[in-house]
């Protein structure tokens, strides 16, 4: 048998390396175009995850607000645009007593208020300080800051007052008591933007409104809450 041996020639040396160079960089195309899907899929899902985040700790705290009684001294619920060293200039805030149930703080555990605030540097926050029978005098308050959402521009809040319907108390099944004054009466049935302390009553239903930049855009978030505890419930015509 005769071996020959055959040398490559610089054309096809050349034809070689060019081929190699194409496939290598289709496939570093495409490597790179998966990877860029990945990190906008992360982001996005980072974010969707912030905003169910903030809607399952909202759920799990405000349905617990307390209702307004004669024998609870603890009741508060108002909004409030006080300007603070913490508070964004401008913003509103709910203020608001809730069952915070058990927990490893007995400070924090039972009743505590809680307020829902935007800060300066834009975070949406849960600031809560047990309430007041548990304050020592000439101490400092105890209080906690829970970060819910960064990146937020506005927050705001409606509260929806529902209409009185029927004579008979839906609850006790007794005659409704005849309200002298009602500093809602204007207000029935509609969605309002401003609560006060001095009503000591909860709304039906309460919406919070956040407004966050997305991709140099303002995108807006919406959150429902409805408050089982209250005296005027929302009712509808068969």
């Amino acid at each position: 048998m005769i071996h020959r041996r055959r040398y490559l020639t610089m054309l096809e040396l050349l034809i070689s390396m060019t081929l190699t160079v194409m496939i290598l960089g289709v496939l570093t195309y495409f490597y790179q175009q998966m990877t860029m899907a990945g990190v906008v899929l992360d982001r996005q899902q980072g974010k969707n995850f912030q905003e169910r985040y903030v809607e399952h700790r909202l759920g799990t705290v405000i349905p617990h607000t307390i209702a307004p009684s004669e024998k609870n001294g603890s009741f508060h619920f108002f909004t409030t645009n006080s300007a603070s060293a913490l508070t964004m200039s401008g913003s509103d805030s709910l203020v608001f007593v809730f069952d915070n149930c058990v927990q490893s703080n007995k400070e924090m555990a039972y009743l505590v208020i809680g307020q829902l605030v935007l800060d300066q540097e834009g975070r949406l926050l849960l600031v809560t300080w047990p309430s007041e029978k548990r304050w020592v005098e000439n101490e400092p308050v105890p209080h906690s800051y829970e970060v819910l959402l960064e990146g937020v521009k506005n927050l705001s809040f409606s509260f929806f007052v529902p209409p009185i319907k029927g004579k008979t108390d839906l609850k006790t099944g007794t005659p409704r008591k005849v309200v002298e004054q009602d500093p809602l009466e204007e207000s029935r049935g509609e969605w309002i933007n401003v609560w006060l302390a001095e009503w000591r009553q909860l709304p039906a239903m309460m919406r919070v409104k956040v407004v966050v930049e997305e991709e140099g855009k303002d995108k807006e978030i919406n959150y429902a809450f409805p408050f089982p505890h209250v005296e005027q419930p929302i009712t509808y015509d068969s």
